[in-house]
């Protein structure tokens, strides 16, 4: 136990307030006058006088009974420790437990004094019971962040100590490969294995990664996990190899794939619920790889509500040009991009503000990742035959006014949804192009006719994610003279391919200043690494965009079936910006930094 400090209260607190002798004579004046009542404590006297806090009068009790105090903000709490209260009931309570040490558990609590849930966690825990006293707002604070895992580096120890427990040591493991059976290996349905499989989805979902990769190779004793997080592959930790097939074969049940077949691909898709939080889906894929091993690879579609236009933090120019177009009352809106570039974010931003209850609206989507009311949305299924283009013959008849179709793929559904945007229905899909200005040679490469691509074309819009650098620790480096010629010189030729004149780099100069500084001097950012982005120095990820407006001269190339450079170089003239100038922009503002940019953008 603590020394406990034998002054009086008030003589404590005048040591840690400025509390002087007319205060405290004046508190014990107004305690005198409860006459025929219990007189009240002085602290809460003084408390009533707004002398002091009471978490003063709380911390002075504290040393005066000798009860420990702990600063949530330096202490740290062991995993397993976190693991004996449930987060529902430590948010409920306001208790954080802080240690657990020979069979006493040390709960932190704002007030020591009037808590009354000690024998509930005795009964709960089945421990000894002790309470500390920590600040209120440190308790908030840790309650906000409990049951969550706050980086991938804190969710590889707490797996890894938790595969250990498990599973034990990985030393001495055998090797799985074509010729092993799964005897004296732990199974699918067994809990550990479950537990596992369990942990290392919610860790995921908890550090916002996208995609969970699950891997063991050939006379390797380890398997691994992965995740890619805003674009990038981390790793997470690794278990002995010998339980990988029960690993995978709880994944395969979860998902209601046949775990006897190793020797095929197989796609499925497990609805996950975690403790207090929404159901989230998954989309599963398992690839068999070399001596009959399967490796599984797992999509988290994280369900929310579609971004507003205005969240998407597009350039004044393309904002717009982008809200204008929209409410076009037919016509063909495309967002091109590679695989997790935020198409269908995009897509859904749009179909948000165009839902109104004068509009009816189908989408036909693989897999359907945001959900909103009002909206007719279907789920594509290939197996059986019921395919985008399927989906959008039924939509036509179905009296719609805007579609969405969440990929063209083929020559197929690439007419049909040319056929409907000229038929008086506004259609919005994607495609996996570089450019805007590459899209158009995509499309007529499906055949499609130019003179309707020409009439139907409403704009097309290119993005890429980057990583965005956490607002709380970038660090801003002022950019000399060379440094703003390469910037202005990068910056010109992306559009022109060619370098800017003197003329043209002071007017991108005196336009940077104007639009984006407010006339202060340029200057870019450095990622460099705090509590709120995990150390890491980026914290999720802005678009950058490219958006050409089919006007007439473009309408003009589209016919004549043009190169890809003319359709760039008329776009520009006309007020476009390309992905990389879009991307300098937003590296000026801070949002990004410039290897990101370069990183996602020719």
């Amino acid at each position: 136990m603590p020394h406990r400090d034998k002054r009086l209260i008030v003589e404590i607190l005048q040591q840690y307030a400025a509390l002087s002798k007319a205060d405290v004579d004046a508190a014990i004046k107004l305690q005198g006058t409860a006459q025929g009542k219990k007189r009240e404590p002085i602290g809460k006297v003084l408390v009533k006088l707004g002398m002091v806090g009471e978490e003063l009068v709380i911390r002075a009790l504290c040393l005066q009974y000798g009860v420990i105090m702990v600063n949530l903000q330096r202490f740290q709490i062991d995993a397993e420790t976190m693991r004996l209260i449930s987060p529902e009931v430590a948010r409920s309570l306001r208790a954080i437990p802080v240690a657990d040490i020979e069979g006493t558990l040390f709960l932190a609590v704002e007030n020591p004094f009037g808590f009354d849930q000690r024998e509930y966690f005795t009964f709960l825990t089945k421990r000894k019971v002790e309470l500390v006293m920590a600040a209120g707002s440190q308790i908030t604070r840790q309650l906000q962040a409990i049951g969550q895992v706050r980086s991938v580096q804190q969710g590889k120890e707490e797996f890894r100590s938790l595969a250990q427990k498990a599973l034990g040591e990985t030393a001495g493991v055998e090797l799985i490969n074509d010729d092993v059976d799964d005897n004296g290996v732990l199974n699918q349905d067994d809990a550990s294995i479950v537990g596992l499989v369990n942990k290392i989805i919610s860790d995921a979902a908890e550090v916002g990664a996208s995609d969970i990769h699950i891997e063991s190779f050939y006379g390797d004793p380890l398997a691994y996990i992965r995740l890619r997080r805003d674009g990038r592959m981390e790793e997470y930790s690794q278990y002995s190899a010998s339980y990988h097939r029960a690993v995978i074969s709880r994944i395969k049940i979860m998902s209601n794939l046949d775990i006897s077949e190793r020797r095929i691909a197989q796609d499925g898709k497990i609805s996950f619920v975690r403790a207090g939080r929404e159901r989230m889906d998954l989309r599963v894929a398992t690839i068999p790889t070399s001596r009959g091993i399967e490796n599984v690879s797992i999509r988290l579609l994280h369900a929310g509500d579609p971004y507003p236009i205005e969240a998407l933090k597009m350039c004044e120019r393309d904002l717009a040009v982008f809200k204008r177009l929209i409410h076009r009352p037919y016509g063909l809106i495309l967002v091109c991009g590679p695989t997790g570039s935020g198409k269908t974010t995009t897509l859904h931003s749009a179909l948000r503000e165009l839902n109104t209850p004068d509009k009816k609206i189908w989408t036909a989507e693989d897999p359907i990742e945001i959900v909103q009311k009002k909206i007719c949305q279907v789920q594509v299924n290939p197996k059986i035959g019921w395919t985008f283009a399927t989906a959008l013959r039924s939509f036509l008849r179905a009296d719609p006014d805007i579609i969405m179709i969440g990929e063209m793929r083929d020559q197929e559904t690439a007419k049909i949804a040319l056929e409907a945007s000229m038929t008086g229905h506004v259609v919005l899909s994607t495609l996996h192009t570089n450019s805007a200005s590459e899209t158009t040679a995509r499309l007529l490469d499906l055949e499609i006719d130019p003179f309707n691509l020409g009439d139907a074309l409403i704009f097309i819009l290119a993005q890429r994610l980057t990583r965005s650098l956490c607002p709380h620790c970038a660090e801003k480096i002022p950019l000399g003279t060379a440094e703003i010629d390469d910037l202005t010189t990068e910056y010109h030729y992306s559009a022109h391919k060619r370098s800017p004149s003197m003329t043209e780099r002071e007017q991108i100069v005196r336009g940077w200043k104007r639009q984006l500084t407010k006339g202060a001097d340029l200057a870019l950012w450095k990622a460099k690494g705090c509590d709120h982005c995990a150390m890491e120095g980026f914290r999720g990820r802005v678009a950058l965009f490219e958006l050409m407006e089919a006007t007439p001269e473009i309408r003009e190339l589209v016919v004549h079936k043009s190169p890809a450079s003319e359709y760039q170089r008329i776009a520009v003239e006309q007020g476009m910006r390309t992905l990389k100038q879009d991307g300098i922009e937003k590296a000026l503002l801070g949002l990004t930094d410039m290897a990101e940019v370069r990183g996602a953008c020719n």
